[in-house]
């Protein structure tokens, strides 16, 4: 059986104005059209719908019944057509988020707490990720939102925002021969050992490449896969760490960490908000991007220089300078 909804939603302003002809203006159809769908609704439901007399129309019990359901269901339409426009305009939906670790700890807590009160229908599914892992994820559609530091390699067909710099310092036991030192060079750190992530991840490899355009080695003792437990073991003084500065806000009293000041340039490592083309992104996603953009933070340094994890850090900057994107707007949110 198929219905036909226009027919139905005419057959309820009929018996709403007790007249077909009326019924008929109401929907812009001439009043033989409108006799012609009435009677077909008849025809459909083998049964009478509707009592003609000289003032009008009245609905029979089927008529009645018929009536009652249709309001129901184009109540319910409505409905859908106000849920479905939200998911359209980006005020209800979902949003996959992958993070870094580094950047999970320091602004953006705040700024997704501040983007699920404005919207409190978008679901944001926030997980952590290896940045190589993330860029790779959001080529293959299976991240909508990134938010990486530039220690691999940006495939060239994302978009790019400056999102936040992360400043990374030194964590060491108390009783740590450098413990007492205000700040350190990384090279000061090579003759110790190291607490540091995953073996063979982009931040132990681009640590590694630093050793070595120092003359040096990583002697990574142990390692963990977050920086709260790279925290606990630099306090079980198994060795000293790089971590991000709110990581060692975070830790430094309750552990009873020393925290020295990492006197290099790249101790202060720009993050990023990445994605696909907007235009491809559910407007949820495009609404958060929006969102974590507004606010425009000062540029990473001009004199910092991010080259290939990969291939060394004399190779060339990771992003060029010219494809770091504006604020994202909902205006300009079809290209990049």
């Amino acid at each position: 059986m198929r219905l036909d909804f226009f027919s139905l939603h005419l057959f309820a302003d009929v018996v709403d104005t007790q007249s077909i002809n009326r019924g008929a203006r109401q929907n812009h159809i001439a009043v033989s059209a409108a006799s012609k769908r009435i009677t077909d609704l008849e025809d459909l439901f083998q049964t009478k719908l509707l009592h003609r007399h000289a003032r009008g129309v009245r609905p029979t019990d089927a008529g009645e019944m018929l009536h009652r359901r249709v309001k129901a269901t184009m109540g319910d339409l409505e409905l859908l057509m106000v849920e479905m426009s939200q998911f359209a305009q980006g005020v209800r939906g979902r949003v996959r988020l992958h993070s870094s670790s580094a950047a999970a700890v320091q602004r953006l807590p705040g700024d997704l707490a501040s983007f699920v009160e404005m919207h409190p229908q978008v679901q944001v599914d926030l997980t952590s990720h290896a940045p190589a892992d993330t860029l790779d994820m959001l080529v293959r559609g299976e991240a909508d939102v990134g938010i990486v530091a530039p220690v691999a390699p940006y495939p060239e067909s994302l978009c790019v925002w400056h999102y936040d710099t992360v400043t990374h310092v030194i964590v060491t036991h108390p009783s740590h021969p450098l413990a007492r030192r205000e700040s350190v060079s990384f090279a000061d750190t090579l003759v110790h050992d190291h607490v540091s992530l995953t073996a063979n991840g982009e931040w132990d490899i681009l640590l590694g490449r630093m050793a070595q355009g120092r003359g040096g080695a990583l002697n990574v003792r142990m390692r963990a896969d977050n920086y709260e437990a790279v925290c606990r073991l630099v306090a079980a003084n198994l060795g000293l760490a790089v971590v991000p500065a709110d990581s060692a806000r975070l830790y430094a009293q309750p552990l009873r960490l020393r925290v020295l000041a990492l006197d290099e340039a790249w101790a202060s490592m720009p993050v990023h908000v990445c994605c696909r083309d907007l235009q491809s992104l559910p407007a949820s996603a495009r609404r958060l991007v929006q969102h974590l953009t507004a606010r425009k933070p000062e540029p990473a340094p001009e004199s910092m220089h991010w080259g290939s994890a990969r291939n060394g850090l004399d190779d060339g900057p990771l992003l060029p300078r010219s494809r770091l994107q504006g604020p994202a707007t909902l205006a300009s949110a079809v290209s990049c």
